[in-house]
């Protein structure tokens, strides 16, 4: 019996654009309207984003895919898209919840027997911190 191979990562997906820049600058816009017009959820979501990627970065597969992202010459050129895009408005933070810690929170809330509780305590909380 042969070892199982490991031949590294998958090839990185290949995204493909029309060639139309008239919508593609729309796109960045819409970007730009929305981190103007909610500054401080553009900057939790980015912030979520990244802490998930730097969860991910610590499993093997996340190792893997790391080293080949950081090797792409794309990065570089989309990391100044996309700062321009958010007018340098979004930065890594380090505390808050993952995306994925927030959809098991969720799953978890919906799943207790005492979900009535969790919710009547989630809503006694916020009123008190209002």
């Amino acid at each position: 019996m042969n070892p199982p191979r490991d031949d590294g990562p998958p090839p990185l997906p290949t995204l493909t654009l029309r060639d139309d820049e008239g919508a593609i600058v729309d796109l960045l816009r819409d970007v730009q309207r929305a981190v103007l017009t909610h500054p401080e959820a553009a900057r939790s979501l980015f912030g979520a984003l990244v802490r998930e990627g730097r969860l991910f970065a610590q499993t093997a597969e996340g190792r893997r895919w790391k080293v080949e992202v950081e090797r792409s010459a794309l990065l570089e050129r989309a990391l100044l898209v996309w700062q321009s895009a958010t007018m340098w408005m979004l930065e890594e933070q380090e505390e808050g919840a993952t995306p994925s810690a927030l959809i098991d929170a969720v799953a978890s809330a919906a799943t207790s027997p005492g979900r009535d509780g969790l919710l009547d305590r989630l809503f006694r909380e916020m009123e008190g911190q209002a």
